[in-house]
């Protein structure tokens, strides 16, 4: 009887120890699965806004929990945002907004109306009366320092007048160290002297020049209240190595008033020369701003022909500048006298007085 009822407990106890391994099997085997889908369900239920609380065998998986980590894992569920690592990132700093460009002052008022019949008077030479009916004048002396330039030049009566800058020669040669003597006084005294604007005659380059250090001196003119008007050989400076990327950069710049390209080489040509190097005519279709498109040519009795050219490439035309000259102008104003110079009265040695 005693080993009856000691196997009947042993048996008991087997039995009681198999169930219950596998009651915990099945449970560990009903954890691993539930965990190995919690990532996906609990992004769900984040997703959903159903909560932050995830435990499958609730009746509701979703739960917000109390909105607490702690009050969710104590109740034996997973806490979503540390599973997924759902630290919210730290924002970036707003983008700030794009800065504008300052605005482009407008260029001062032009007292020319309709079609430009404009001359390039020699300084040297006397000067030109230019061809019947002109408005418009460049006192041409060749040079690029602005010193030189002023000093050899005058407005002529009656004509809106450009002072020239530059030529086609060494006296006309520009480098970035000349272009630095430009100064804001000099072209004040520009403006007071009564020239309209500033004929940049660009043919010749000591070096490679920049784009941005004309723009600087077009700029500046502008707000001195000064018309920037640029001219060169054909249709880019024929000696600067950055010739073309030169007029390109003249074409966008809303700084500059007129495009000049010179339709000759030597200026007693018979007929226009179109010949066009690294820029194409065409590209004068896309002048910025309010530019004006003024072709210099070597005589008016040419300009008939060159409207129609380049109407036909649909580059609009604004009149013309002739190179040849026409009669001679009114003598240049007489230079001021020069202040007298003190008296010296004879006093006792030693001393001197100043009448």
């Amino acid at each position: 009887l005693k080993l009856q009822f000691l196997y009947l407990i042993d048996r008991t106890y087997t039995q009681t120890y198999s169930l219950t391994m596998k009651a915990a099997m099945a449970l560990l085997a009903l954890a691993v699965g539930a965990r190995a889908q919690t990532p996906a369900q609990c992004a769900e239920c984040v997703a959903s806004g159903a909560g932050e609380c995830f435990q499958p065998n609730w009746a509701v998986p979703c739960y917000p929990g109390g909105r607490s980590q702690s009050t969710c894992e104590g109740a034996g569920a997973t806490w979503c945002p540390a599973l997924l690592d759902m630290t919210p990132p730290t924002p970036a700093p707003p983008t700030p907004p794009p800065t504008s460009a300052p605005p482009v002052p407008p260029p001062p008022p032009f007292d020319v109306d309709g079609e430009i019949a404009g001359f390039w008077s020699w300084t040297w030479s006397g000067g030109s009366a230019g061809p019947a009916g002109a408005n418009l004048a460049v006192s041409f002396s060749g040079w690029a320092d602005g010193e030189q330039a002023l000093s050899s030049s005058w407005v002529h009566d009656g004509h809106v007048t450009f002072l020239d800058l530059g030529g086609g020669n060494s006296n006309g040669a520009w480098s970035a160290q000349q272009i630095a003597g430009l100064t804001r006084d000099w072209m004040r005294r520009v403006k007071a002297t009564g020239f309209a604007g500033i004929a940049w005659d660009i043919e010749v380059c000591s070096g490679v020049i920049a784009p941005a250090v004309f723009h600087e001196r077009f700029v500046m003119a502008r707000e001195e209240g000064l018309i920037n008007l640029v001219s060169y050989s054909h249709s880019k400076p024929y000696a600067c190595s950055n010739g073309a990327e030169l007029v390109r950069a003249w074409i966008a710049d809303p700084y500059v008033d007129m495009q000049s390209p010179q339709l000759y080489t030597s200026g007693r040509e018979a007929r226009p020369d179109f010949i066009a190097h690294g820029v194409q005519w065409s590209e004068f279709r896309n002048m910025a701003g309010n530019q004006r498109f003024v072709p210099s040519i070597a005589n008016v009795a040419q300009y008939e022909e060159v409207e129609a050219y380049f109407k036909r490439r649909e580059v609009p035309i604004h009149g013309y500048i002739q190179w040849q000259q026409g009669g001679r102008t009114t003598p240049r104003p007489p230079s001021p006298p020069p202040p007298p110079t003190p008296a010296v009265t004879a006093v006792p040695a030693g001393q001197v007085t100043l009448e």
